[in-house]
């Protein structure tokens, strides 16, 4: 990433946590994952990550508008964040 990327998407905020959601894909792709990818997330999370970054990837390639990418989406969302089994 090069210079200063300016990211589109809204901030939220709830006491004393503070999070931004961006839903372009350019920007998911092209800044959020290579950054965490140089950046890298340690543990539990890491998991999370990596699947987040395969459901980016059947977005990017479209799979998930084929049958069997649209089935395996929720398999893999399933296990994110703390319905991970351990």
């Amino acid at each position: 990433m090069k210079g200063n990327v300016q990211l589109k998407g809204s901030y939220i905020y709830r006491s004393s946590i503070a999070s931004y959601n961006i839903s372009h894909s350019y920007f998911i792709n092209n800044v959020v994952i290579p950054f965490f990818d140089l950046h890298l997330i340690i543990g539990e999370k890491s998991k999370d990550f990596d699947d987040f970054k395969t459901l980016a990837k059947y977005i990017q390639q479209k799979k998930h508008l084929t049958p069997e990418g649209f089935k395996e989406i929720p398999h893999i969302s399933d296990n994110m964040n703390l319905r991970r089994s351990k």
